[in-house]
């Protein structure tokens, strides 16, 4: 399959905003060449028009003219070819593909796996301002220039902004991550009402630094490039002096000129004057201080050594123990003391000690000692168009919050209504009771005839150890039959996790749910239909890590991939046949489920496909409100609408 997008659809205004694309690069086009000549290029596209999802092509996988240059990257995930970024090149990926932006990892031009520019991103989170983007900006160059280091600024011409930090000795990526991780968290630990590094629904109204984009393969905006606003605004070099006056997005491509005619190359005589600095010369930030939430999406994870394997994990990828320990140093997730060994006990440890209490891991050991997490296998490849997500909780962090305050304080009455506040948020019918001989309150899911109805036993907690100490599962079953109740649940801040609770919540079918499982509810909106497979008798926590688990990774993005490739495959063999309708095909399920093999082998996956999966997305690419492709049989389709994913 190919991701260089020659087959992907444009917008409709595509064509006509080409020329003043055009005129805006070759304005920026030396300043872009000496920053970045010869170096792997990632282009941005916008199929579905500006102010839409944008499409981010790096490594190609088909001819090109023979007068676009490509360079081989060596990656984690093997070598790729990359487009190089060449006047030739940005003008025949804007003439002819219509792209609009351009975007970087920023390596050295010797070496695309080497440093040039690290990179700390500040996106405002909620209801973050630009002036605390501003003032975050201002923060991070003071605590830079504690380390004798100093950046370019540059807003992205939309909410964002970008310190890009020059080095001149060419250091490898893995330990320039490392030390950005940990610097992060010094900032954030000396600016914690203004910077954040937690998920949006524990990020509250504050700006989130990333750094993660420090990587090969990932990338930032480059200087002067376009954005996808529909403005089309620059992503804008500036003058330190600039930064508290400077409206982000006001220099678009109507008057870059006149921006660049007045201040020049910013980014290059920035770079000029503070470009010798050297990454080996850096001592470690003095202050390392992890602000990441207690793992609101994956449950109580506990211990430095799981969660940093949880992490490195998600993906459904087996890996040994070496692997884990160089991509968790290089994340900056475990320190570079950690050895083999001591991670290696540490998790078989967990496995064990989860096992003996009755409860699932996490994560599992296969016969080779290799670790993956605890898991149906995913090695279907990546879709190129994101899944649908539910819409964001309202206020989530504010119910959190509450949950919180209330659940470690004298007032049980305020944990009750606050879980019910909780759980109405999620779309049920919550009913808070509590007082003598009454339950503590209850949820109707309004499903129809699929309706359930759920008990709910709030425990507080007194003292410093955070967790009910007398869970009590029988007082918690106690009022199902009376009110006509399928499930019974105890919450409290945290339980402990050992066996006799585990026996005593399947003995008394009772789910137990602590306030991280609620948080990590809220989160993910998952809604009442879903979520009653967390309310079976047992944790809470592992039947939701299940039901996100195959949100990701189960039989939605089976059937997208399946999609995608259908429509690539189709669309193509269609051309090829197009002078002889008579002689062309038409895909059945059969012909589907050997085409999608074939082309899962080609990406180096061991899956396969299954016919209910095909035959599911037959029915998603025919439906009238997605309308890719029509049937011309009972078992048979055929594609009417080309790809419009990231590639092609």
């Amino acid at each position: 399959m190919s991701t260089l997008v020659d087959d992907l659809a444009s917008a409709p205004d595509a064509k006509q905003r080409v020329p003043i694309l055009l005129a805006h690069y070759e304005r920026a086009l030396p300043y872009l060449l000496t920053a970045f000549g010869g170096t792997p290029l990632v282009t941005v596209f916008y199929p579905y028009g500006l102010d839409a999802h944008g499409h981010f092509v790096g490594e190609i996988h088909k001819p090109l003219p023979h007068k676009i240059p490509t360079l081989a990257v060596h990656s984690t995930t093997g070598t790729h070819p990359y487009v190089a970024l060449t006047a030739d090149a940005l003008e025949w990926l804007i003439r002819e593909r219509h792209a609009v932006g351009f975007a970087s990892w920023a390596p050295t031009r010797s070496d695309p796996t080497r440093v040039g520019y690290a990179r700390i991103s500040l996106h405002p989170i909620n209801l973050a301002t630009q002036v605390q983007v501003a003032a975050g900006v201002l923060a991070l160059r003071a605590a830079l220039r504690a380390h004798a280091l100093d950046a370019i600024p540059m807003f992205d011409g939309d909410v964002s902004a970008t310190l890009w930090i020059p080095f001149a000795d060419v250091p490898a990526y893995p330990p320039v991550l490392a030390w950005l991780t940990a610097f992060a968290a010094q900032v954030v630990a000396a600016h914690q009402d203004l910077l954040t590094l937690a998920a949006d629904a524990e990020a509250g109204d504050r700006v989130r630094l990333v750094v993660a984009t420090n990587r090969v393969g990932r990338f930032s905006s480059l200087p002067y490039s376009i954005g996808g606003t529909t403005a089309l605004a620059m992503v804008t070099p500036l003058r330190w002096e600039e930064v508290g006056t400077f409206v982000n997005g006001s220099v678009t491509v109507e008057n870059s000129a006149q921006r660049i005619a007045t201040v020049g190359d910013v980014f290059g005589k920035i770079s000029a004057q503070v470009g010798s600095q050297r990454f080996r010369e850096l001592t470690p930030p003095t202050r390392v201080v992890s602000l990441a939430p207690s793992a609101p999406a994956q449950g109580d994870v506990r211990g430095s050594n799981l969660r940093a394997a949880v992490a490195i994990l998600q993906d459904g990828k087996t890996r040994s123990v070496d692997e884990i320990l160089s991509e968790a140093i290089a994340r900056g997730l475990l320190p570079s003391s950690v050895t083999r060994k001591h991670l290696y006990i540490a998790l078989v440890e967990y496995i064990s000690r989860t096992r003996g209490n009755g409860r699932e891991p996490r994560i599992t050991q296969d016969v080779e000692r290799n670790f993956r997490i605890n898991r149906p296998s995913d090695d279907w490849p990546n879709v190129r168009e994101p899944l649908a997500t539910p819409k964001p909780i309202e206020h989530a962090d504010a119910l959190v919050a509450a949950l919180r305050a209330s659940g470690g304080g004298d007032d049980p009455s305020a944990f009750e209504q606050a879980v019910c506040d909780a759980f109405a948020a999620l779309g049920f019918v919550a009913t808070h009771e509590g007082g003598n001989d009454k339950p503590d309150g209850y949820l109707d899911a309004p499903l129809g005839p699929l309706g359930y109805r759920v008990m709910l036993e709030c425990k507080t907690v007194r003292g410093t150890s955070g967790k009910v100490t007398q869970p009590d599962a029988v007082e918690a079953a106690r009022w199902c039959e009376s009110y006509h109740a399928q499930h019974a649940v105890l919450i409290g801040p945290s339980f402990g996790d050992d066996a006799e609770l585990v026996t005593e919540l399947r003995t008394h079918g009772v789910s137990a749910w602590t306030i991280a499982d609620v948080a990590t509810t809220l989160s993910a909106a998952i809604d009442p239909f879903t979520l009653q497979a967390a309310f079976a008798p047992g944790f809470a926590e592992d039947a939701l890590t299940s039901i996100l688990w195959e949100r990701a990774h189960g039989r939605a993005k089976r059937v997208r991939v399946i999609s995608e490739m259908l429509v690539e495959i189709g669309a193509r063999e269609q051309r090829v046949c197009a002078g002889d309708p008579s002689d062309a095909p038409a895909i059945t399920e059969d012909a589907a489920m050997l085409l999608i093999d074939d082309c899962l082998r080609d990406e180096g996956s061991t899956a396969y496909c299954v016919r209910e999966d095909v035959r599911a997305a037959f029915d998603y690419l025919t439906h009238p409100l997605v309308g890719r492709a029509v049937r011309t049989g009972e078992n048979a389709i055929v594609i009417v609408v080309e790809s419009t994913g990231s590639s092609a």
